[in-house]
């Protein structure tokens, strides 16, 4: 990494960068124990037997995708729209 370029946390990568591309997706953050009225949704910090997930995609009750952050794979120069 070029040393004018300092690393970004983890948190705020996923605050910035990765949670406002989720959003524009449809894929809302769940507020509270209850599963929203839409069926569309994600989760934070969702375990798994090989630790936790920053994300869970969540249809229908069901997850359907399970994401985790890699910081070695973030280019904070370049960061692609999503295709929703």
């Amino acid at each position: 990494m070029p040393e004018n370029i300092q690393p970004e946390g983890e948190w705020r990568t996923r605050k910035r960068r990765i949670d406002p591309k989720l959003n524009a997706c449809g894929w809302r953050l769940r507020k509270g124990t209850t599963a929203p009225l839409h069926r569309v949704f994600r989760t934070e910090e969702e375990e798994t037997d090989n630790g936790p997930a920053d994300y869970a995609l969540w249809l229908d009750g069901h997850i359907v995708s399970m994401l985790k952050q890699d910081p070695n794979e973030i280019d904070k120069r370049e960061f692609r729209k999503p295709k929703c």
